[in-house]
């Protein structure tokens, strides 16, 4: 099966320019120690591979402009043109994230996850991806957000084709 690029560009632009465009008010911090949930999905069609993600998201700032999580993850991969190419990713992501300014944002986590083609175990995959996202508040203790990331430790020989991540999602704290 062809390695896969996890996000595309496309579904990012779209996500961003819908989030973001639109007349709202610039993000602020979180309230400290209050418990937040939410979520990532993604999907995407690249190079005839669909790629479905879904990850819940559960976190807390412990200090100001810092959010600290965790966030179970699948990934489903299908090749389009052999429809029995099926390359699934199942792990946890553990993430620390600091408000920069206005709704800017750096985030860092570490990624670990166990990886199948067609049922069969392929091997463990690990990834650290880190970089920078925007979020913006939509709702009262609600955030909606998106952040481009570069796994600094990716490889060629690696399941994923791309270092560059792209994630979207939405956050609510309690």
């Amino acid at each position: 099966m062809q390695k896969y690029f996890f996000f595309g560009i496309k579904s990012a632009i779209t996500t961003v320019f819908l989030v973001f465009v639109c007349n709202l008010s610039f993000s602020q911090s979180l309230q400290i120690g209050k418990v937040q949930v939410g979520g990532n999905f993604g999907f995407d069609i690249t190079n005839n591979i669909l790629v479905i993600d879904i990850a819940p998201v559960l976190g807390t700032s412990p200090i100001k402009n810092t959010t600290l999580s965790v966030s179970p993850f699948f990934s489903y991969a299908q090749d389009l043109s052999q429809p029995n190419n099926r390359l699934t990713r199942c792990g946890l992501r553990a993430a620390v994230q600091y408000s920069i300014y206005a709704g800017l944002f750096a985030h860092a986590e570490y990624e670990l996850s166990f990886v199948y083609l067609n049922r069969q175990f392929q091997g463990v995959y690990h990834a650290l991806p880190i970089g920078l996202g925007f979020e913006q508040l939509i709702a009262p203790n609600t955030v909606a957000y998106a952040a481009v990331l570069y796994n600094v430790i990716h490889s060629q020989s690696d399941f994923v084709q791309s270092p560059f991540q792209y994630r979207v999602g939405v956050r609510h704290a309690f």
